[in-house]
């Protein structure tokens, strides 16, 4: 029992700041990523076992918050109808910075990243801001590489389009 408690507070400092602003990218909400990650580590506590099998443990345990946030998802839509269950913006996806050149390229790339289609944000942040590869992020979003690899290449040449603009203005 404790050397499972002793795992699961490793895998909690090594991992839970990751699946926060993962989650963060995904338009949840402060208090929603919280709840999310709260519920993933209790389900790791019942069932220790669920680590313990996973090759590897960060593409592991995206996995399994993309489908808890997921199944979120789908409790809202059959409980409000088919309103946008995340309408709001995302903010503090990146550290806020001093240099205002800096924090204006930050403003942007939000702005950038809330206007792609989930499922290519997922790909885009999982791929650029987690280092994931495309073998691990198609396993935590249950799709094919080619399916993940066209979803990275157009999500990436929308942002390209949307920050566009914002270079040349720095340049």
């Amino acid at each position: 029992m404790a050397d499972s408690r002793k795992d699961l507070e490793r895998i909690y400092d090594e991992h839970a700041n990751h699946l926060f602003h993962f989650l963060l990218s995904l338009r949840c909400t402060e208090s929603e990523c919280r709840d999310l990650i709260q519920q993933l580590f209790l389900k790791l506590a019942r069932r220790p076992h669920l680590i313990q099998r996973a090759r590897n443990e960060r593409p592991f345990l995206m996995k399994m918050i993309y489908r808890l946030h997921l199944d979120e998802l789908r409790q809202k839509m059959r409980h409000s109808g088919p309103s946008k269950p995340h309408a709001e913006p995302m903010t503090d996806l990146f550290e806020a910075g001093t240099d205002v050149d800096a924090e204006t390229m930050r403003r942007h790339l939000e702005q950038a990243l809330q206007a792609l289609p989930e499922n290519q944000r997922v790909v885009v942040v999982l791929k650029l801001w987690h280092g994931s590869t495309f073998s691990d992020i198609a396993q935590v979003v249950g799709e094919s590489m080619g399916t993940v690899t066209s979803r990275y290449r157009y999500g990436v040449n929308k942002l390209k389009d949307e920050l566009r603009p914002f270079y040349q203005e720095l340049s």
